[in-house]
């Protein structure tokens, strides 16, 4: 099966690296107070000067093949340039989500507490066991839907939805790519089913350009992934080739 070969080969290289993998936690975002999302709420003026909300899911691999493929965590600060560049913007609210052998929503729902942001950022720095999508596909299910259906100043109708998985594309055994890919398009459903102005799924393949895949093992991997983007209806990232992701074109188009 393609995973497991590629999980063998990454926990192998990741066995004979350095077993002190840490990362500098020192460029997250700055602290500030928390925002209580008032300004979220509907302008009495004229209805096409109402705001949009914008509501931003985190998906970030943090599991074992991370600390090889991913060794200067840019995972982390990607996270944070996304909030530091929408930190005076209300519109914007952020929830991340930590993914290895145990999945883990580290903000409470979508939030605007820049120290609470800033904390969870850092803890992404952590790698653990190996990823597992199933799990973080419910939680993301789950996350989303709750926001879709709790009461809040900004109706569905005018709230965007963005979502960004941020991963080495490798993942526990036993989870096929069919299986994955159908709890996938079931999250992107939650739109149309709830009503949202806009959900969007982009995807970034997190690796260091100075780590070398096979080839086969590289295309197998920006197949997957930039799959998953095209389902969601977002863009597909390949940061091995140097790329960066456009959170300005993105989360605020």
């Amino acid at each position: 099966m393609r995973m497991w070969n590629i999980t063998v080969l990454v926990l192998a290289l990741f066995i004979s690296s350095c077993s002190d993998y840490a990362n500098n936690p020192d460029s997250g975002i700055p602290d500030a107070d928390s925002a209580d999302g008032s300004n979220n709420s509907e302008s009495a003026g004229d209805e096409g000067e109402k705001q949009t909300s914008v509501m931003v899911l985190f998906m970030v691999d943090t599991s074992q093949s991370m600390a090889v493929v991913d060794p200067h965590a840019l995972r982390r600060t990607e996270v944070a340039r996304a909030v530091n560049m929408h930190a005076d913007d209300p519109r914007v609210r952020f929830a991340i989500m930590r993914i290895g052998s145990q999945v883990a929503l580290l903000t409470d729902g979508f939030i605007v507490s820049l120290s609470t942001l800033n904390e969870a950022i850092i803890d992404l720095n952590t790698v653990q066991g190996m990823a597992s999508y199933r799990d973080a596909f419910a939680l993301a299910k789950t996350t989303l839907e709750e926001s879709m259906t709790a009461e809040r100043p900004v109706p569905n109708k005018r709230t965007r939805y963005c979502i960004f998985l941020l991963s080495d594309s490798m993942y526990e055994p036993g989870y096929n790519e069919e299986e994955a890919l159908a709890d996938w398009s079931s999250i992107i459903e939650l739109g149309t089913h709830h009503g949202v102005k806009e959900l969007e799924a982009h995807t970034a393949l997190i690796m260091d350009p100075d780590f070398n895949p096979q080839p086969d093992t590289l295309e197998s991997m920006i197949e997957f992934m930039s799959g998953l983007a095209e389902e969601g209806g977002g863009t597909f990232t390949n940061y091995h080739d140097s790329d960066y992701l456009d959170f300005e074109g993105t989360i605020v188009p």
